[in-house]
């Protein structure tokens, strides 16, 4: 219905929102520190979660929240590996 999909049209743009904040605060704290920022994201993301990611990935809502075509093409990689 109409107002269900209002509802969840708001809501992905609040996460988009959300993730794009949390990225630019990562890639400036990483920048502090002189860390590459996507590699050490991967590291993390292998170290915490290495049953892999799920999957499919909302690329363009990534894209819109600042993710790269690089960071998607390694996520994508890390699609769950069971």
């Amino acid at each position: 219905d109409h107002a269900s999909v209002a509802i969840l049209e708001i809501i992905l743009r609040d996460e988009i929102g959300h993730v794009e904040a949390g990225s630019r605060w990562f890639h400036h704290l990483c920048a502090q520190r002189g860390l590459d920022p996507e590699q050490t994201y991967f590291s993390l993301l292998e170290h915490h979660l290495p049953a892999g990611v799920r999957c499919p990935l909302h690329r363009a809502a990534r894209l819109e929240a600042g993710f790269s075509e690089s960071e998607l093409g390694r996520l994508e990689a890390l699609c769950k590996r069971s």
